[in-house]
């Protein structure tokens, strides 16, 4: 058994938080870079089968799993529809990235949902921002598929700065294959960056993905040079 007094935070980030009057360690695991030719459950078990512990909550990116999966477009090679330049440009840029604003990523989001559900999503946004001064509803009704691609940015770890991340699919189902594969330990697929957390799949019908994210919602991993795409929750007892 591993002792979390032996592990760190990374650098900016904090190993510790309490949430609903328990105290969580979030402990980020670090790997080699990731590509398409890897396996996720070959990396889970690679790098957390003498850490890991039974009562643990082995924690992924979505970005990596989704890298895994080759679901990756490099920007430059993106051909933009006049479509996508056009909605690009009513989308609001964060400090996290551009986002949708990019056009290319919007044509990808484009591709995902479907040119009619774009529409009407960017249709209804448009009414409630002007007559309710309401954001937000564009997001929320192009689904999840769309609103979980990661842009191409600065932030991201080299080659993956130049390409747009989709949303990894079967995320319950490759959660499962990953704890069974470590054993039966409770694993998760988390979608985490500076303004929160969101839990795209669990192994266990019983986990509480809202908790999860929670306890994550700090960003703990951080996401530029820091090459830890794992973590794992241990409650402190």
């Amino acid at each position: 058994m591993s002792n979390v007094q032996d592990m760190s935070a990374n650098e900016g980030k904090k190993l510790e938080i309490i949430f609903d009057g328990r105290t969580f360690y979030r402990i980020p695991i670090k790997t080699h870079l990731i590509t398409e030719n890897d396996n996720i459950s070959d990396i889970a078990y690679e790098y957390t089968k003498d850490i890991v512990e039974k009562s643990d909550i082995l924690f992924i990116s979505k970005k990596v799993v989704a890298i895994t999966q080759n679901r990756i477009f490099l920007a430059r090679e993106i051909k933009v529809s006049p479509l996508a330049e056009f909605l690009s440009k009513f989308i609001t840029i964060s400090s996290l990235g551009m986002g949708l604003g990019r056009p290319e990523t919007m044509e990808i989001a484009i591709r995902e949902c479907g040119t009619i559900r774009m529409l009407f999503a960017a249709i209804i946004a448009g009414f409630t921002k002007k007559i309710l001064r309401r954001s937000g509803d564009f997001y929320k009704l192009i689904g999840s598929k769309a609103r979980y691609i990661d842009g191409s940015y600065d932030g991201n770890i080299p080659p993956y700065d130049e390409y747009i991340i989709l949303a990894p699919e079967n995320c319950n189902e490759i959660c499962r294959e990953a704890s069974k594969r470590l054993g039966n330990i409770c694993v998760a697929i988390v979608g985490v960056n500076d303004v929160g957390a969101n839990t795209l799949g669990v192994s266990h019908d019983d986990m509480n993905p809202k908790e999860i994210s929670k306890v994550l919602s700090d960003n703990p991993l951080g996401e530029e040079h820091q090459k830890t795409p794992l973590g794992i929750i241990r409650e402190l007892k």
